[in-house]
């Protein structure tokens, strides 16, 4: 499992270009390389709170793709699982013996750091980049195995193709399942901020920025 940042095509910035509002910048800063030669987002700009019109471009590059729950439910990846909350994103894969359950554990104690924000305005969303393996059968007793509170966290699952997609979107795609990146991704979609984390903060430190991030807005 890799821990490098993994990094979109260009396409994201022609699409939306840089020169509009915060969510727009911050997704070129935080999906491109360093060197791409784009300024990142001002504080100021990440804590707008987004027009309708944000939140739309922002639902067409994520995507609306349809996914299914661990409890079998058909979901909409943006309007269902990100739209209107402060999230964490992770890719795992249920058959991983070392890195993935170490990370859900790791954010089973975030979870509770976060007290009574954790499933009510913090979620987490955890793909699986296994999607041929990893049916909602198999992502339940994952969970169950790991012990999660579900009250705030979906694990998702669908097909190959269209998972593969999404984890493209959000910028954590390696063609070797098993060498996917362990970054997390968090954000806050009322105001268009988000953040790539490495996985060997602290739980308190991990904690601690997803409470900066909901105080946003």
């Amino acid at each position: 499992m890799s821990h490098a940042n993994s990094v979109t095509p260009f396409g994201i910035c022609a699409k939306f270009g840089i020169t509009g509002s915060g969510i727009l910048l911050l997704l070129c800063s935080l999906l491109l390389p360093a060197d791409s030669g784009l300024a990142a987002a001002s504080g100021s700009a990440a804590k707008k709170t987004m027009s309708p019109g944000d939140i739309e471009r922002a639902r067409s590059y994520f995507t609306d793709t349809e996914m299914t729950t661990h409890e079998g439910k058909k979901v909409r990846f943006y309007s269902d699982t990100l739209d209107n909350r402060t999230v964490v994103v992770n890719i795992m894969y249920t058959n991983c013996e070392g890195a993935c359950p170490m990370l859900t554990q790791k954010l089973s104690i975030v979870s509770r750091e976060l007290g009574d924000l954790f499933g009510n305005q913090v979620h987490f969303v955890s793909v699986t980049n296994d999607a041929e393996r990893d049916t909602p059968e198999a992502l339940a007793e994952f969970a169950r195995k790991q012990k999660v509170n579900l009250d705030g966290w979906t694990f998702l699952t669908g097909p190959k193709a269209d998972i593969d997609g999404v984890i493209k979107k959000i910028g954590l795609y390696s063609p070797q399942f098993q060498q996917h990146t362990a970054m997390f991704l968090i954000g806050n979609t009322r105001t268009g901020h988000w953040q790539k984390i490495p996985p060997h903060l602290p739980p308190e430190a991990v904690a601690v920025k997803l409470k900066e991030l909901a105080a946003e807005g």
